[in-house]
């Protein structure tokens, strides 16, 4: 025994005094024993880390977790991956990561493809605990069972645990936590009876069998099977009997491996009888026998099972759902189904043996995982030495009673193309489903060895072809790599393609492998890249027909489609001239059943029905001679612009290619011509480059080329410009159109009119086939001009410069009006024009304002030139001055369109001396003096139209409206000597107070039938407060009441401004009208008949005009009585 373990031993004999045999000690206090504990405790920790060193295993700080319990897998998150990692990360051989996440103090809690790796490190690392049970020699990176133990022996699961102390032989000994007597309800499955501990000494020591004897008043029937697990792994393929008359079981032909130092618990469990007459019945268990080493401490006794007499529910399997042959190498490839059913209690599904038979080898079948739909129940790492795959659940899965729940099992395959395997539940003890409400294994019913599905064959790869043209149509003579048939090949698993069939078929003898002139040079290509991927012979005399195999290994990758196609060369023989022809392709056979086709992995040639279609049939070709033709294309059409103009569409050029093959275009001239006539005329012929300056070719809005005029010709003859459109690259597709377009930048500085048509003609155009051979370009041409005089289809008017005219805009112009200054304002418009331009935009670059009102230049401290809201430019009145300029303006005017424009000033304040009360304000606009230029043409722009001149604006230092207040009286009077007959709302618009002066009213009377004369009667103003403002008496009333007035004069009226303009102030009439006193439908209104009729100064003078619209009229009073 080392050094350490004896300290160690003695640490925890000493513990142990101290927590179950000390009583109080003479001068010692609790604190003082507690210290004592804590101290020994430390010292056990150090010397298990040290002794932990010597043994080669890890030392492991910082878990927030004490054990292991759940099994891993890449995908998952918790605590206990981050415990994990922490384990992995403590030995440089296991590690995630020398640095960065992952490595030691940087690990994380997620389960990863670094953690994975790391497992499968540990797994090899400890071989020897965790994969040699399962006939595996490379870890998987799943953490189960094994894995789960040898992590758990590193952690030190539960704390710091006492060590069993160490023996000097083998020994068995009960183990602490052997069930408890119990009462054991019937029927009831795997019920742990006994668990014992197996220690080796100094030696490793393998268990090769064991016996167990059943003691107490009870009978063998009452425990019909017997099953044996170590470290909770089953180990029995079938349950055991007990014998009768020797009441024993034997467990033979085991294999414990014990390394030397170290134990490992078995438990033994058995399946309760049927039979409820037996309750009452007692049976203890115990090991009486051990083969492979003698161990001490035998015979070890568990305790006192009673049968009840209660059976537990039950739980029924049957096969699932059938079973499609999976892919050899397929990941997660469903292998077997099984449904169980609950009885009349809810069950929990908590572990699942499977066997798993047939021809796959073991190691071929990895990561068995247990699923209901898609959740994940339990996983292993893989099958056992006896065929086993013990999956037990993490989490138990409910089965509530009387209903079915339908698993699947899945798992990675290896192996070959052939080989088969059947899952199977074997006998009703490899079944764990405890019934809820007894908590024992509940009766598992079915008719064993139930089959899991069925039996399934790996298969090999799948193989899909996919027709992808060319459809039936024209392929181009003379050119190479001409393609006939495109094939897309999606395989399922990586491939080897070895040979290929091709068969040729055309409408002639026109395949020949020596004669370049027809078709020549078969081979099958890469259709992406353009690599030669395999080649094929042709005969070398003239055929019709050619089934050959192509050679020459290219791969394909798992599920990524790879584009190839079947192409040949194509001569120049006019024998190919309309002649067809088509590609077919198939597989090669290898043997009976199988292609040439082979599995990368397995070295398994592809089978023959994997192959989808068989075949692939190529649409028909014609052969033809490249082609490409040039017409004129139907826009742009005949237009007329303005000098100055720039790409201006003149005329298009529609290209037309064949069926034959692509075709691209290098160059292509065309002529210009100018003429002063149409129909154009030779004597009419001018020179070019002074009207169109530059030529341009577009492919829709991209520009190709642009080119200066070569002028040709003579003027008054046949003069015309070229234009020579090279190293172009305009490709065109078969059997498709181009139209390019022909646009000029016209001169600025045209004063007649000019007529300009721009012709292309065939024998003009560059064009190539893919393998730069010339074609000869066919049509008509495009506006070709071939003789004089001559009208063109297609030609472009440069008229001269455009026009601009002014108008007075109505709308922007204010009406006449009072303006209150006070202290000045801003923002005053006093016109809006209206500028209109023909033929091209104008732009106006001056505009010059006059005043024409009676006010003072100092009255105008600014004056604003505005588009819409946004300020163009300000300007200001020169001392003495009639007239602002505003210059440098940009103003655009489009071309038949208009710009509206508003003339704003701001205004001084009224001082009596310069500024005066009732002059006027007023501009105006005229057509001399606005400065333009044609946009286009670059030419000055007289304006044209007529002068426009805005409305009289008074000034004053405040301004007075008068209107008919909202509550004024209307609908039926009531004569008296002081009745309410009118409200007038009097409303100050500055900042400054009005004096109201005079107000004469008119009444309007019918009199119905009553008397239609009286005397004058008086009346009074009021303010709102009751205040009387003035007293006037009527007059004219002797004559007949309608139309007598009412002045008041004198008034000397205070008008107040607010705080904020405008304020109102209310005034009140109220009069004598017993003049109303007999008759029926009489009626009568009080009314402000004119301007004049009310007179309010501002300070300065007074005003009479503009402050009511004429006449304003009160609310009718009708008077029934």
């Amino acid at each position: 025994m080392s050094k350490i373990l004896k300290r160690i031993l003695a640490v925890v004999t000493a513990l142990t005094c101290f927590v179950f045999l000390a009583g109080p000690v003479q001068g010692q206090t609790v604190e003082d024993l507690l210290a004592q504990i804590t101290a020994l405790q430390a010292q056990l920790a150090t010397l298990q880390t040290q002794l932990a060193a010597l043994q080669g295993q890890p030392t492991v700080t910082g878990c927030k977790i004490t054990s292991f319990d759940r099994n891993l897998s890449q995908g998952m998150s918790g605590d206990d991956v981050n415990c994990l990692q922490i384990v992995l990360n403590s030995s440089a051989d296991t590690q995630l990561a020398a640095s960065g996440v992952g490595s030691s103090g940087n690990e994380t809690s997620y389960f990863g493809p670094l953690t994975k790796a790391a497992v499968v490190k540990f797994q090899e690392k400890y071989a020897a605990d965790i994969l040699a049970s399962w006939g595996l020699t490379s870890g998987t990176g799943y953490v189960g069972q094994t894995t789960k133990a040898k992590l758990n022996a590193i952690l030190g699961a539960g704390g710091v645990t006492p060590p069993l102390p160490p023996v000097t032989q083998p020994t068995a000994s009960l183990a602490a936590d052997t069930p408890a007597a119990a009462t054991i309800p019937t029927s009831a499955s795997k019920v742990p009876v006994l668990k014992v501990n197996l220690q080796a000494a100094g030696t490793d020591v393998t268990v090769t069998g064991m016996t167990f004897k059943r003691t107490g008043v009870g009978e063998y029937t009452d425990w019909p099977y017997l099953y044996l697990y170590v470290d909770d792994l089953r180990v029995t393929t079938y349950g055991r009997s007990i014998t009768p008359d020797a009441q024993e079981v034997e467990f033979p032909t085991l294999s414990i491996s014990i390394p030397a130092g170290t134990a490992k618990s078995v438990t033994l469990r058995a399946d309760s009888t049927t039979a409820t007459t037996k309750a009452g019945n007692q049976s203890a268990f115990k090991l009486i026998s051990i083969a492979g080493a003698t161990f001490a401490g035998l015979p070890i006794t568990g305790n006192t099972m009673t049968l009840g007499g209660v059976g537990v529910s039950d739980v029924t399997v049957v096969t699932g759902v059938s079973i499609s042959d999976p892919v050899v190498g397929s990941q997660e490839a469903t292998i077997g189904s099984f449904k169980l059913t609950a009885g009349n209690q809810d069950v929990e599904l908590k572990q699942v043996i499977l066997t798993i038979v047939g021809t796959i080898a073991r190691a071929n079948v990895t990561n068995i995982k247990l699923y209901y739909e898609n959740e994940l129940l339990a996983q292993t790492a893989g099958v056992d030495n006896y065929d086993n795959a013990s999956l037990s659940l993490t989490t138990p899965y409910d089965i509530p009673k009387t209903l079915s729940r339908t698993f699947t099992v899945k798992a990675d395959l290896g192996g070959r193309v052939g080989e088969n395997l059947t899952v199977k539940v074997q006998q009703a003890g490899d079944i764990l489903a405890v019934d809820k409400t007894l908590g024992y294994g509940a009766t598992v019913n079915g008719i064993f060895a139930v089959t899991c599905g069925n039996l399934v064959t790996l298969k090999g790869s799948t193989l899909s072809m996919a027709d992808q043209g060319p459809l039936t149509g024209k392929v181009a003579k003379n050119n190479q790599d001409v393609v006939l048939t495109k094939i897309g090949l999606t395989a399922t698993r990586n491939l080897e393609v070895i040979q290929l069939k091709v068969t040729l078929t055309a409408s002639g003898s026109i395949i020949d492998g020596d004669n370049t002139t027809l078709v020549t040079d078969l081979r099958i290509k890469d259709a992406d890249t353009g690599a030669t991927l395999m080649t094929g012979t042709l005969p070398t005399t003239a055929t019709n027909n050619v089934a050959t195999t192509t050679t020459g290994v290219f791969n394909l990758s798992a599920n990524t489609t790879r584009n190839i196609a079947i192409t040949v060369d194509m001569g120049n023989s006019t024998t190919l001239d309309n002649a067809t022809i088509s590609a077919d392709l198939e597989m090669v056979a290898y043997g009976t059943g199988t292609v040439y086709v082979r599995d990368v992995v397995t070295g398994d040639y592809l089978a023959d029905t994997e192959v989808v279609p068989a075949k692939v049939s190529g649409d028909t070709q014609t052969i033809v001679a490249v082609s490409l033709d040039l017409y004129l294309a139907s826009s742009p059409i005949s237009q007329t612009v303005i000098t100055g103009q720039a790409g201006v569409s003149a005329v298009g050029l529609m290209f037309s290619a064949g069926g034959g093959s692509d075709v691209s275009i290098r160059s292509v001239t065309v002529k210009v011509h100018v003429n002063t006539s149409v129909p154009f005329a030779a004597a009419d012929t001018t020179s070019t480059r002074d009207k169109v300056l530059v030529v341009k070719l577009y492919d829709g809005t991209t520009l190709l080329s642009q080119k200066t005029l070569e002028e040709k010709g003579t003027a008054g003859t046949d003069a015309y410009g070229q234009a020579i459109f090279d190293a172009l690259s305009v490709a065109i597709a078969k059997n498709t159109g181009k139209n390019l377009v022909v646009k000029l930048d016209t001169a600025s500085n045209l004063t007649q009119t000019f007529y300009v048509a721009v012709s292309a003609a065939t024998s003009t155009v560059d064009a190539r086939d893919p393998q730069n051979n010339a074609i000869s370009v066919g049509g008509t041409g495009s506006n070709v001009i071939s003789s004089y005089p001559a009208t063109p289809s297609r030609y472009v008017t440069i008229g001269t410069a455009g026009t601009l005219s002014l108008a007075k805009n109505t709308l922007q112009t204010p009406v006449s009006a009072n303006l209150a200054l006070g202290d000045g304002i801003s923002g005053v418009a006093l016109l809006g024009i209206d500028l209109s331009a023909t033929k091209e935009d104008v732009k106006v670059t001056e505009i010059e304002v006059q005043r024409t009102g009676t006010a003072d230049d100092q009255a105008y401290t600014a004056a604003h030139l505005y588009d819409g809201v946004s300020l163009v430019k300000s300007s200001t009145f020169a001392a003495g001055s009639t007239s602002t300029l505003f210059k440098e303006l940009s103003v655009i005017v489009p071309a038949d369109g208009k710009k509206t424009l508003v003339v704003k000033v701001d205004l001084a304040a009224v001082d009596g001396t310069f500024v005066t009360s009732a002059s006027t304000t007023k501009v105006k606009v005229a057509t001399t003096t606005i400065e333009a230029v044609g946009v286009s043409s670059g030419l000055p722009i007289d304006c044209g139209g007529v002068a426009a001149e805005g409305y009289d604006q008074y000034i004053y230092l405040t301004t007075v409206k008068v209107a008919l207040s909202s509550d004024s009286p209307k609908g039926t009077g009531y004569p008296g000597t002081l009745e309410d007959v009118l409200h007038l709302d009097f409303i100050n618009e500055g900042i400054y107070d009005a004096t109201l002066n005079t107000t004469t009213l008119t009444i309007a009377y019918s009199p119905g039938t009553g008397a239609t004369t009286s005397t004058e009667k008086q009346f009074k103003l009021y303010d709102t407060a009751g205040n009387v403002k003035g007293t006037a008496t009527s007059s004219g009333m002797t004559g007949g009441i309608n139309g007598a007035t009412i002045t008041f004069s004198g008034l000397d009226l205070v008008i107040p401004a607010g705080t904020t303009p405008p304020n109102t102030t209310k005034l009140i009439l109220k009069g004598n009208t017993t003049y109303v006193t007999s008759g029926a439908g009489s009626y009568q209104s009080f009314n402000l008949q004119n301007t004049s009729d009310v007179v309010w100064n501002d300070q300065y003078v007074d005003v009479s005009a503009l402050h009511f619209v004429a006449p304003l009229a009160g609310g009718t009073l009708t008077y029934g009585y």
